[in-house]
């Protein structure tokens, strides 16, 4: 499966070099690479249809070379086929084909009680200190001398950016 992908992938990028260049020895390489491929799919016995790959690669360099009426239908359908997305948009900008609208993504709703009961600035949060060799956090001294608890602790973990 391997061989697969990456001979489609040598297939893609010759179109793609045949839809820069023109040249006669580019889209030789593409009718080669397709010619490969299709031979992993014999054909039924007494059929005349061309193969897949090699159908296509006729259909899109006659395309690339002299536009007409069914070309831009023939080089979307190519753009709709092809996965990579950075592959599609090189060949779109090389043969002036416009790229298949893209379905916005949809967001999940806004949860607006996920901070609730959190402090609304970092300065409301309780200061504390951290001990490294413990892997727990208490609250700062001064905090005990103006009466609150001075026993409670915290693991590392719950304090972001505890030092």
């Amino acid at each position: 499966m391997a061989w697969f992908a990456g001979t489609l992938r040598a297939w893609h990028l010759a179109v793609l070099r045949y839809a820069m260049t023109l040249d006669n020895a580019d889209r030789l390489a593409v009718l080669r690479i397709a010619r490969e491929i299709d031979r992993l799919y014999p054909r039924q016995e007494g059929s005349t249809e061309l193969e897949f790959f090699r159908r296509t690669s006729v259909e899109l360099c006659a395309a690339i070379l002299q536009p007409n009426e069914r070309a831009p239908a023939v080089l979307q359908q190519h753009l709709a086929r092809l996965d990579d997305d950075r592959l599609k948009r090189a060949f779109a900008a090389v043969t002036g084909a416009s790229q298949p609208a893209v379905s916005p993504v949809s967001r999940p709703a806004r949860r607006h009680d996920l901070w609730k009961g959190a402090p609304s600035k970092l300065s409301d949060a309780p200061p504390s200190y951290c001990r490294a060799d413990r892997n727990e956090c208490r609250e700062a001294p001064d905090r005990a001398a103006s009466g609150a608890p001075s026993s409670r602790r915290w693991p590392r973990s719950w304090l972001s950016g505890s030092r």
